[in-house]
């Protein structure tokens, strides 16, 4: 891609600039940041061990971890009215998410680089950690 200064006809009115405004392509593209970009956010729907789903919304560079507390904030959000408290920790070190075979253990994988997409479904199932060796 070459450099391209696009050329403005003398006609047009300067807004007080003493020269036309020249756009370097190359210098823009450079400078532009793609992180700050507003993200979309991704619509997952989970599927529980019990068979039912509910959705949840992260956005596309969400990292695992975010994914886990988009699913405990749904659950939070659907018992604010019952006294059930869910001990998380207990919830994420017997059960995780899977995707297709694979299981999400790795809280700072982005879930994009996981092949994860809006629509798709995830899975709980049941996390079985190795036994320690004595």
């Amino acid at each position: 891609m070459t450099d391209s200064v696009p050329k403005f006809p003398s006609s047009l009115p300067l807004c007080g600039l003493t020269r036309p405004l020249q756009l370097n392509i190359n210098t823009l593209l450079r400078s532009f940041s793609y992180r700050k970009l507003p993200q979309s956010p991704v619509r997952l729907s989970i599927c529980k061990l019990d068979g039912s789903s509910f959705d949840v919304e992260v956005e596309i560079m969400a990292k695992v971890a975010d994914l886990k507390e988009a699913v405990e904030q749904v659950f939070r959000e659907s018992m604010q009215e019952s006294q059930i408290d869910i001990s998380w920790s207990h919830v994420w070190g017997n059960f995780c998410l899977c995707y297709k075979d694979g299981i999400l253990i790795d809280d700072k994988a982005l879930i994009c680089f996981l092949g994860i997409k809006d629509g798709d479904q995830l899975h709980f199932i049941r996390h079985l950690s190795p036994k320690p060796k004595f």
